[in-house]
Parts: C-alpha cells; structure tokens; sequence
C-alpha cells in the first residue's frame, strides 16, 4: 500500500477530535449563557423595560417571576405596577399571566396566546389620560390577544367603582368581533354595593380606539335599583363618544313609583343615551342627554353625570337636581287630580 493512499485515512480521527472539540466549547459556551438567558427575572426587566419605551408608562414589579418553555413561553409576574409620566398609578395586578407563541418572539406576528391578571385594579380616569397624552410617534398595532381573563379586579373612578370584578374575552383583534363578559358590584358614593353582570359584543378599532356595532345586554334584577335592559349603539375613548339606543322591559320596583297611568302600563320603556365629550372630558365630565319614552309619554333630560353625582352626595343639595327637563303625557293623575295635555320643562 502506497503512503498516499494511506493519508486520506490518517486524517479522519484528527478532524472528529476537532469537531468534537467545538462541539465542547459551543456546550460550555452554552452551559454558561443560557442561565443568563433563561433567568426569569432577567428576561423579564428586559420585556418590561422594552413596554415601558412603547407605551410611555414605568412598568415594574416585585418579587421573583417565573419563566417556562413548555408547553409553549409563558412568563408569571407578581406584584406588577404601571404609572404614568406624573408618577400617578395607572394599574396594578397582584400577579400577571402571559403566554407567548414562539411566532411573536421571534418577531413574526404581534399576539397573545393568553393573558391571565390577579387582582388588578385600574384607575379609569388616569387610563384615559394616559391614552389622550400618548404622541402620535407612539401609536402602534395593537395586538392579537386570546384567552384574557381576570379575576377579583377593581375598577375605579372619581365617586365610584367596580369590585370583585371577574372579566372573560375569548378573542380580541381590531376589525373582528368580541364578546366579553363580566360580574361585579358596582360601588357608588355613599350607597350599598350593587350586583352587576354585562355582556358586552361589537367590533373593535384602534386610532382612536372605539367599539363599533356595539350590543350591550344588562343583566340585572327585576326588583333591584339595576333593571335588565339590552341596547345598541357605539363608544369611542379618545373623543369620548357614547351612544346607546334600547329599553327596559318594565321601571324598577326599586325606582320611585311612577304616576297613574304610567304605573299601569306595561309597554317596554324605550331609551335613548347620548354622549360627545370635549378635549379632555370624559364619561363622567362630558355632557349627557337621555330620552325616555313610553306609550305617549316622552321625557328628554340633560345634564353631566359629575355634577348629578356631588348634587346627590350633597346633604345640603338644592332642591331641584343639576339637569335641564323636558316632557309631555296626555294624561297624569297626581293625588287625585287628573291632568291632561300636560308638558313640563325644568332647569335653566
């Protein structure tokens, strides 16, 4: 056998003693990088820190996270913390829930899988500033989110709030329809908690961010201060913008009675809810108008719910309450005196 005939083969256990080699060194070079990549808390300071540039609020959170890749990211964050510019808390959440298609990390898709909040509270009023005070440069996608859910949340404004608040969205994409579902007590100033659940669908959009082909279905108590009622209509954040058209099928036993003939009918209360709000106004500061209507009987009130608000908080209120009134029946019995062709008109 020639010497050159035998070199080719010589050479063959010196090349698999090099690939074995850096074979050892990309495993050493990954024994000593991945625990810095794969370090919960790191990953998520970085994601976080990354959300505060996007959206122009300071995220943190305390506590240790938890970070795992099977079966597929998901990254759990306690004691999670939102403020805006002026340092004023925007939200809250004992612990957060998220889990991430391998398509979003790598930068494919913006969507998320699953999103699960503990115990959260929100600031309604600085939520909206926020997203009123947002640069246009920020204004981005918004994502693709699944499976939302939360759990014994707080939903807060100026004179009152939503508690033990537990909301389901199974799907969420601006352009395709939602339905979300919640149960609460709804907390107004200075009166007892009351039971509320809503069911809420439409079509989101986003810039401005508004719910288009809304149907909104109250599913209260027949006896209670919150009757059912089902409407329609449209919201828009930033302008405000409300407008919801539907009926009650009865008044309230817990509302003020209502005079004869009124009392004895049984026609479905037809209503009609108006809102536009100013630069800086929102639902509670924007002006409202409202009819009602019923057989023959029409009322068309007017007036901001903020200022009907402190006129009920107010021991010494005046008599009268901050609304302009308007109305017409045929017919009224008050006390034993029959009216008719009756109209009305209160306020300035």
């Amino acid at each position: 056998m020639s010497t050159a005939a035998t070199r080719p083969a010589r050479r063959w256990p010196r090349r698999l003693a090099i690939a074995a080699l850096l074979v050892l060194l990309l495993l050493g070079a990954a024994a000593l990088l991945l625990p810095r990549w794969l370090d919960a808390d790191r990953l998520t300071r970085l994601a976080l820190a990354r959300a505060s540039e996007a959206s122009g609020l300071a995220w943190t959170y305390t506590g240790r996270a938890d970070l795992r890749w099977r079966p597929f990211p998901r990254v759990v964050i306690p004691g999670l913390e939102a403020r805006d510019a002026e340092g004023a808390r925007v939200l809250e959440a004992a612990e957060l829930e998220l889990a991430l298609p391998w398509s979003t990390l790598r930068g494919e898709a913006l969507r998320i899988d699953g999103l699960r909040l503990t115990a959260p509270r929100l600031d309604l009023e600085a939520a909206r500033r926020w997203w009123a005070s947002r640069p246009a440069t920020q204004a981005g996608p918004l994502p693709e989110l699944h499976a939302l859910a939360i759990s014994a949340g707080e939903l807060r404004w100026a004179g009152g709030r939503i508690e033990a608040l537990d909301l389901t969205l199974p799907h969420f994409a601006p352009g395709e329809p939602l339905a979300l579902e919640t149960r609460g007590r709804l907390v107004l100033e200075g009166q007892a908690p009351l039971p509320l659940a809503v069911l809420l669908e439409g079509r989101p959009q986003a810039e401005p961010l508004r719910l288009e082909a809304l149907s909104l279905r109250l599913k209260g108590e027949d006896d209670g201060p919150i009757p059912p009622l089902q409407a329609t209509g449209g919201l828009s954040l930033t302008p405000w913008r409300l407008e919801l058209a539907g009926e009650l099928a009865h008044w309230p036993a817990a509302w003020p009675a209502l005079p004869a003939p009124l009392a004895a009918s049984r026609t479905p209360i037809a209503f009609h809810l108006r809102q536009a709000g100013q630069e800086g106004e929102g639902p509670l500061e924007a002006m409202a108008s409202l009819d009602l209507r019923r057989d023959a009987t029409g009322l068309q009130a007017s007036g901001r719910p903020a200022a009907l608000r402190d006129w009920l908080g107010n021991d010494t209120r005046n008599a009268l309450p901050p609304l302009r009134l308007e109305g017409r029946t045929p017919r009224l019995e008050l006390e034993g005196v029959v009216l008719e062709d009756v109209e009305w008109e209160l306020g300035e």
